[in-house]
Formats: structure tokens, sequence, C-alpha cells
């Protein structure tokens, strides 16, 4: 039975609800939640963790999903992001890690600057207003409920706990391909991102295709011009060197109608 992206979000949250980890829904998946579909369905989930709790997290997640260990561990400890990944059926989450505390601990420190009163009153119009057009009452909004990062050279990240009537769960489109159309299948993978590239590969051999993968899109280029054969390519876009909208002309010169 293929599963769809509600039923991956509702596992990984009850695993996070067993170890009494606080964690908040977002991505185009809450998005359709309030009333704005999106084609898309990622799923993004924030949470409260305490570094100490780390490892205990990480132990159950990997039981049940693939998940870059080193990523994830250098993740929790610089309070940024890490994936899950349901290699079965081709889904995954975001799992982003908050630290800093609510904005009202921040507003403790002093006040905020210019800039970053700025930042986050248009962040937090964003999403009031997102909540407002879905027709969604909720009380007021205090400083004590809004999660709160900031990482120097890359912003602020916030998640807002809004007190809601529970909505009913939209429809999803199930996959537009059977997984087991894969099987056998010579895949190319080009990612200069080492994290990347691993996931992709990982979820290539789970479907039973065989993969071949490059960190460097010359090194692909060179193996692909050797004769070596693939059904498919699946390209990175931003690469140094080369993008991945040249490496696609360079493949598709050898081999025209080759599916990228």
């Amino acid at each position: 039975m293929s599963e769809g992206p509600l039923a991956l979000v509702e596992r990984v949250a009850a695993m996070l609800d067993d170890l009494g980890i606080p964690y908040a829904l977002g991505g185009s998946l809450a998005s359709s939640f309030i009333g704005e579909p999106r084609s898309t369905v990622d799923a993004d989930i924030a949470i409260d963790l305490d570094p100490a709790a780390g490892d205990r997290l990480l132990d159950r997640v990997a039981a049940e999903f693939y998940v870059p260990l080193t990523a994830a561990r250098v993740a929790i400890v610089a309070h940024s992001s890490f994936n899950a990944v349901d290699v079965e059926h081709g889904l995954k989450v975001d799992v982003f890690v908050l630290g800093g505390g609510t904005l009202a601990t921040r507003l403790e420190q002093g006040a905020l600057t210019s800039a970053e009163a700025l930042q986050i009153g248009v962040a937090l119009a964003d999403a009031v207003a997102t909540v407002h057009r879905a027709g969604i009452l909720h009380r007021d909004i205090k400083p004590s409920n809004i999660g709160f990062t900031s990482e120097p050279g890359q912003g602020s990240r916030f998640v807002i706990e809004i007190a809601a009537a529970a909505l009913a769960a939209p429809e999803f489109a199930p996959l537009p391909f059977n997984v087991a159309t894969l099987v056998g299948q010579r895949v190319l993978l080009v990612d200069n991102h080492p994290t990347n590239l691993e996931i992709v590969t990982t979820l290539a051999l789970g479907w039973g295709m065989q993969a071949a993968s490059f960190a460097d899109p010359l090194l692909a280029l060179e193996a692909f011009g050797d004769g070596a054969q693939f059904d498919l390519a699946v390209l990175d876009f931003n690469m140094p060197c080369m993008d991945g909208a040249e490496l696609a002309g360079h493949l598709r010169r050898v081999r025209p109608g080759l599916p990228i």
C-alpha cells in the first residue's frame, strides 16, 4: 500500500510525542491544511529539542527512516535542519531544530534593531494573513508563543503557536508513477552537495535501481562519454564548474532523448 505524506508526518509526530519533544508542522502540507492548497507536498517539522535528547531522537527516527546521521548531529548542535527519508515510498520530512528560545526571551536581552523588527514584523504579518485568509479564528499571538532562532548571516526562523480549531485533512493525489517500474533502471545521479547525493542515491537503490553517483559534473560527463549506459539522469542545477542545464546539454548531445 502506498503511503502518503500525511501518514508519513503522523509517524514522525507519534515518535516526537512519545519522546516528549514539542513540534510544529510547516511546508506545503501545513499550507494545504489551512486553506491554501499547493501542488507540492513537502513536509517540514520544526522541533524544540533539548540537545541532550538528540541521540534518543536520532535512534528512534533512524530505526524507521533513512537519516544522514552526521548531518543530523550537526543540525542538532547548530540549530539547522536534517532529512528523514522513507525510502520505500520515496517521501521525506525536513526536520528543523529550533534554538534560541522564544521571541519573549529575545526581547529580554534588549531592544530589537530596526532590521530585526522589520524582518520579524513582515514574517508575523504574512503568517497571520495566511491564517485569516483561511477563515481561522485564533487567540492573541504573544512573544512567548513565537519560537525564535537567529543565525548570523542566515537570518531568523520563527514558529508561531496558534490555538485554533482542528481542520479536516486535505486530499492528496497518489504518486504520479509506480515505484515498481523503476526496478533495474540505470540512473546517473549528479549533485555536488554530499548529503543530497547520499539521500538521492539511497532512494534510488531502495527502489531497486542501478545508480552511478557523482559529486563532480565533469567526472559524470567523462563516465557518460566512456560508454556507460543510463536509462535516465537526475542532475542538480547549481554546481561548480558546470551547472545542471549545461551538463544536460552535453549528455543529450551524446544521447538525444535521454530522460533528465
